[in-house]
């Protein structure tokens, strides 16, 4: 059983208010068939930042430098592999599509230099009239259910979620656009606006719908997972799944609880702990994050030191630490048999 709580507080993205940039501008409905803040989240904002560094639209640093889009993830591979439909965000004519790229994991240089020319991968653009446009990255290779010309409505499938192009994990990029110029759909700002700390001020003009907006605003770190495994893991691990050979089993080599974390901020820290038969209990402080970590993954436990793991009822607790206080919290537990 594994369950994860939040300890922060987030009423003032919850009551949002969003209204329309302009009046020709679309309402944007969710673009992934997916339940917002439970089985999909936002990874990654677009960067408001003009300059080198980058920021997201609430001055936090979920994004990354020159990011032009809203990235929303699914939790992994697996979960992407079951045919997470992509829809339009509004009502539009299809002005362009792109298929064929691969569906691959991108996780060394050489890897991203080879996809660059094509980094959104599989893509559909809709127009929706009066110079607006939204875009749609990284679908699954196969999965395109429009073409150029063809009419949508709101939430209609125009694909799935994908990992093709350039991207490490599972997810949607959603961009938009009016007369060619970069939008933040949370604000309804062009990108190169001055970020803000008041979030209800910042998305009074936000393109989303009311319940998106209150769904999807929250820039805070989240705890996507935790569990057991038989060995130290990578945030790759997880993205693809975790494989049977790192499972935790009675006579794996390792019993460890971890932890993966969505968007750490700069001193971070994470801290276990620990409870199960024998010598297993422990409590353990990681090292604090020396940087912003989009993903991360930490963890606690022990090597295999006798024939096996005794058998029993395994339970770990992680705590995200910030400025000396939790901001998230999860809790998990297994039982090993005889």
């Amino acid at each position: 059983m594994i369950t994860l709580t939040r300890s922060v507080c987030v009423a003032a993205l919850l009551t949002l208010a969003a209204a329309p940039a302009a009046a020709d501008a679309p309402r944007l409905a969710l673009p992934l068939d997916c339940e917002a803040g439970t089985t999909c989240y936002v990874q990654n904002f677009v960067d408001v930042d003009p300059g080198p560094g980058n920021q997201d639209y609430l001055c936090g640093s979920a994004t990354y430098d020159t990011h032009t889009g809203t990235d929303i993830r699914v939790l992994n591979m697996p979960e992407a592999s079951k045919g997470i439909a992509v829809k339009a965000a509004a009502v539009g004519v299809v002005a362009k599509t792109r298929e064929g790229v691969d569906d691959d994991l991108v996780d060394t240089e050489e890897e991203a230099k080879r996809v660059s020319p094509y980094g959104l991968g599989n893509v559909v653009i809709i127009d929706h009239g009066e110079g607006w446009q939204t875009i749609y990255g990284h679908m699954r290779k196969g999965s395109l259910k429009v073409r150029s010309g063809d009419k949508v409505e709101a939430g209609m499938p125009i694909g799935e979620v994908g990992l093709s192009g350039l991207t490490e994990f599972p997810h949607v990029h959603f961009e938009v656009r009016h007369n060619g110029k970069l939008v933040d759909p949370f604000t309804g700002g062009e990108a190169s606006a001055a970020c803000a700390v008041d979030a209800s001020k910042a998305v009074a003009g936000a393109l989303w719908a009311p319940d998106v907006a209150s769904a999807l605003a929250s820039t805070e770190s989240r705890i996507l997972e935790v569990g057991f495994a038989g060995a130290a893991l990578s945030p790759k691990d997880l993205e693809v799944g975790l494989s049977p050979d790192k499972a935790a089993s009675p006579t794996s080599p390792g019993l460890v609880f971890f932890a993966r974390v969505m968007n750490m901020r700069e001193g971070d820290q994470l801290r276990f702990v620990l409870d199960g038969p024998g010598d297993w209990k422990q409590e353990h402080a990681m090292a604090p994050v020396e940087r912003a970590k989009a993903t991360y993954v930490g963890f606690a436990g022990k090597k295999l030191k006798l024939a096996r793991w005794p058998a029993g009822r395994y339970a770990g607790k992680v705590e995200l630490f910030r400025s000396g206080r939790v901001v998230a919290t999860a809790e998990g537990e297994m039982t090993l048999p005889e």
